[in-house]
């Protein structure tokens, strides 16, 4: 068995926007006149997030509407600063934030995510997901079609710790066995490359570039190329 785990956000695909961008919609949606843009909005998006503190372990499998009511205060901190906000108001922009950062037409797969990882599968490896991301996530998945693919979905959310913790990396490999996890595949230097670094797991990092990554790509079908040296895959 040989196991390739991956990230999502920006190494398969990505929601339109992000987190700022998310922000902007519904500002779009229910406040005339805003005035407001990326610029303004990102600085206050800049902590506050689960990965931002991922040296701490918080409990695990809480439920998805305690892990948002969580999140509320950063998302509070954008919408009070706003002229003439008031806290009912800026309470329902924070619930407005979540049914749209959710909406599944706003997500996206990058160009050959889906052949690539069906290509692991057909090479003998199992594709498993690491991810620090919102509990909702395997329900995106479903909708762009990537959960065939995946032997396991490993997500923040649920596990309460975050990449690069050795505690998430931990959890997969009590799983899988260590010795049978053959790359850590992602685009994040910190979460992704440190994250398997402490365990000695080989990564190949996407869209940059790092003397410590086993492999350093630009694209996501060149994951199969760094796999054409596994010639013992069972």
């Amino acid at each position: 068995m040989k196991v390739l785990l991956w990230d999502f956000d920006n190494t398969l695909g990505y929601r339109l926007g992000a987190w700022s961008g998310t922000v902007l919609e519904v500002l779009n949606n229910n406040v005339a006149n805003h005035k407001q843009h990326l610029d303004t909005i990102r600085p206050f998006l800049q902590s506050g997030f689960p990965w931002h503190n991922h040296h701490i372990v918080r409990q695990a499998n809480i439920s998805p509407s305690q892990w948002w009511k969580e999140l509320n205060p950063v998302l509070l901190r954008f919408f009070d600063s706003l002229e003439d906000a008031n806290p009912q108001y800026s309470q329902f922009l924070v619930e407005q934030f979540k049914t749209t950062y959710l909406n599944s037409s706003q997500w996206r797969l990058f160009p050959k995510a889906i052949e690539t990882v069906r290509e692991c599968s057909n090479l003998g490896f199992r594709n498993v997901m690491l991810t620090n991301n919102v509990p909702e996530i395997e329900t995106i998945f479903d909708s762009l079609g990537l959960s065939p693919y995946f032997d396991t979905i490993w997500n923040s959310a649920k596990l309460g710790v975050e990449k690069p913790n050795p505690k998430i990396f931990e959890v997969v490999i009590e799983h899988y066995g260590l010795e049978n996890i053959s790359y850590m595949i992602g685009d994040s230097v910190s979460a992704d490359l440190e994250g398997s670094m402490f365990f000695g797991i080989p990564c190949i990092l996407i869209g940059k570039v790092d003397s410590r990554a086993t492999h350093s790509i630009t694209e996501i079908n060149q994951v199969l190329e760094c796999l054409s040296t596994q010639a013992d895959i069972k």
